[in-house]
């Protein structure tokens, strides 16, 4: 028992919100692994000749950029790096970007996304339902700002092909390619609104307010959380703080009531 007491809490708090952390950080990354097979497959479909391809290949060149990232992130804070690169090779092919022009065989790279999803899951598989869900619900401004950057993301891709769909060809259109498309599904989605690419069909007018009401949500999502993380910045480190001396003046009390239960068994057995 005194050697338990002799442990430090701050040192067991500190690594508890370090593993809420790496939770949230190992969902975020899965959801970008799944959003990369489907960019897979959409490429697996999509003429290599049309413009979606290409647009569909851009987006996979960000989401590549994203895992060599995490290639980074981990290769430098990883204490012993050889050990490290005994699996984290396949994290530093998931990073790297297959351009078009490339040769066919470099297609190959993507699939180490999905070796690095499975490595993922498994790590997840480790903790408990419980305990993940305690973990997302201790964080859940993190974990809600990382959730509306997923949303934001896959809605930006989705709404740059519909608007294209539902604008090309229609009289007066001036949304005629992905990229443009894109263009606008960013200014929008942001807010921005320009005014410079504006749909014409009833189908594109109904996407923008779609894409417009959304944007609104994500943006005070992150305006909400970074005026948090500054306002109650200092505020969380004091509580923190606070509750370590707590925790230090508990751990004290009990180890004096040891010494002296220890003294007392000591005299009654003279």
């Amino acid at each position: 028992m005194p050697e338990k007491l002799n442990q430090t809490p701050t040192t067991e708090l500190e690594d508890d919100a370090t593993e809420q952390k790496s939770t949230l950080y190992d969902l975020f990354l899965a959801a970008l692994a799944f959003i990369s097979l489907l960019n897979i497959i959409a490429l697996l479909i999509l003429p290599h000749d049309s413009q979606e391809y290409v647009f569909i290949s851009f987006v996979d060149i960000f989401l590549a950029l994203a895992f060599m990232a995490d290639f980074i992130f981990n290769f430098f804070r990883a204490k012993h790096k050889l050990e490290y690169m005994r699996w984290g090779w396949i994290a530093l092919l998931a990073g790297i970007p297959v351009f078009p022009s490339m040769p066919p065989i470099f297609n190959l790279v993507r699939f180490a996304r999905l070796i690095r999803l499975v490595q993922i899951l498994h790590r997840l598989r480790m903790r408990s339902g419980r305990q993940l869900w305690t973990d997302v619900i201790r964080q859940r401004a993190r974990g809600t700002l990382l959730g509306m950057i997923l949303i934001g993301g896959v809605l930006l891709v989705i709404s740059s092909f519909l608007i294209v769909r539902f604008e090309s060809g229609a009289p007066g259109a001036e949304i005629d390619t992905v990229t443009e498309g894109f263009y606008w599904g960013l200014i929008t989605i942001t807010t921005v609104g320009y005014g410079d690419f504006v749909p014409v069909t009833f189908q594109g007018r109904t996407l923008a307010g779609i894409i417009t009401i959304l944007g609104i949500i994500i943006v005070a999502v992150a305006t909400s959380y970074v005026t948090q993380s500054f306002q109650g910045g200092s505020s969380r480190q004091d509580d923190f703080d606070q509750m370590v001396k707590d925790v230090a003046e508990v751990k004290q009390l009990l180890q004096q009531l040891l010494e002296e239960t220890s003294v007392g068994d000591e005299v009654g057995s003279e």
